[in-house]
């Protein structure tokens, strides 16, 4: 591979000078580390103590495309093709949503209060498998299964799943429509579609241009659509004393809560995030 005359300074300062006016300088700032760092194969810490450190050819070119791809606003994850979670490299595609930090709140309290072992697991629109592979290698040595309605989904789901020799059993399956089973589980977890449309507005240009709305809306007229279903769905296959956990919105969560108490489950509580949002719902 050649070595070009550009210095880890030159690409900083192209990513800086290209996406400027775009982005806040703070984004610009992580996604420089990350797109550095992934071209060049070293850790963020070496590329800031040797910014005279030339790249290859290859390389720079590369930064060039990448910050035309950036122009247009699309997520510098499906440009690269993964994303971290949970402190592990996962793939992204158009066909999933890419992860939130949210959501690793979710997988990290799910794992912390579950201790027992062997326990069945459904996780419920699994998109990327990020939560899935998350509680298969998190827990103590659960059953897990994952459903998503969506045949790229789980391509990609399955993909994560053997990368990181993770034991999942993926299905085809709307939850809003789902086949009779008669199968159980311990706990059920999910993800699922929250954002009213109306709430559009307050969504970014990069996450509304590219990223699949199936997973992202719902009708203003039926916001709670899926947590509804879920929790029906729930009542009938979790085992006694089983438990679920959901990530909601935070502007509905009294009322999520309410769908809970209407369909029969005696335990409830709201658990905020980092930021103080309400943002997930336990229940039993």
């Amino acid at each position: 591979m050649t070595t070009s005359n550009h210095t880890i300074r030159d690409c900083r300062n192209l990513i800086a000078t290209e996406l400027g006016r775009l982005y806040p300088s703070g984004e610009i700032r992580a996604m420089t580390s990350i797109i550095l760092t992934h071209l060049t194969g070293r850790s963020s810490s070496s590329l800031l103590a040797d910014p005279s450190y030339r790249v290859p050819d290859q390389a720079w070119h590369k930064i060039n495309q990448i910050c035309d791809d950036l122009k247009l606003y699309k997520p510098l994850q499906y440009i690269l093709g993964f994303t971290e979670f949970y402190g592990r490299r996962f793939k992204v595609s158009p066909d999933v949503l890419i992860p939130r930090p949210e959501t690793e709140e979710l997988a990290e309290l799910v794992i912390s209060e579950n201790s027992e072992p062997g326990l069945r697991v459904l996780d419920i629109g699994t998109g990327s498998g990020v939560l899935a592979v998350t509680l298969a290698l998190g827990m103590d040595n659960p059953a897990v299964s994952a459903l998503d309605i969506d045949i790229g989904a789980l391509a990609v789901a399955a993909e994560n799943a053997a990368a990181h020799g993770a034991d999942i059993i993926f299905s085809r399956s709307d939850i809003l429509n789902p086949a009779p089973g008669n199968s159980s589980f311990d706990l059920i977890v999910s993800n699922p579609p929250y954002i009213r449309e109306s709430e559009k507005a307050l969504i970014s240009r990069n996450v509304l241009d590219y990223e699949p709305h199936h997973a992202l809306f719902v009708p203003d007229s039926n916001p709670l659509m899926f947590y509804k279903a879920i929790f029906s769905y729930a009542g009938k296959h979790l085992t006694e004393g089983g438990k679920i956990y959901l990530e909601i919105n935070e502007a509905l969560g009294r009322e999520t809560e309410l769908i809970a108490w209407e369909l029969g489950y005696s335990t409830t509580r709201i658990v905020s995030d980092i930021n103080g949002k309400e943002r997930f719902i336990a229940a039993e």
